[in-house]
């Protein structure tokens, strides 16, 4: 690491002996090194800025896919995607969907007057 005070003082004693071309060698060597390391800084900001936008583009996919997941797993609970009750004649069997709790087939027995309840495994 240079010292910039013996740089100044170095400077400053070549230009009183009329050494000196009466350039400003501390200026010109901060613009050299500036020169030579612009590419790269450049080429590093716009990578950072690249990374950036494509951390940001996830963030957003990814919180689009939860509001899908989300919507989706509403409408299988309760919606329209929620299963439905069928019973081809109701004579045989009735069926009572209640949200929130298990499927429950009740079937008419030809021998008694009041039905057998029984669980339907869960899907």
């Amino acid at each position: 690491m240079i010292n910039t005070a013996a740089t100044s003082v170095t400077s400053a004693l070549i230009a009183s002996l009329g050494a000196g071309s009466g350039i400003d060698m501390g200026a010109l060597a901060a613009n050299l090194a500036a020169a030579q390391f612009a590419p790269r800084s450049d080429r590093l900001t716009l990578r950072s800025e690249t990374l950036d936008c494509q951390i940001s583009a996830a963030s957003e996919l990814e919180s689009q896919l939860l509001q899908l997941s989300n919507a989706i797993s509403d409408r299988i609970r309760t919606g329209d995607l929620s299963p439905q009750p069928n019973v081809a004649s109701a004579a045989v069997a009735s069926v009572k969907l209640t949200p929130g709790r298990r499927l429950q087939a009740v079937t008419r027995s030809k021998c008694s007057h009041s039905p057998r309840r029984r669980r339907l495994p869960a899907r």
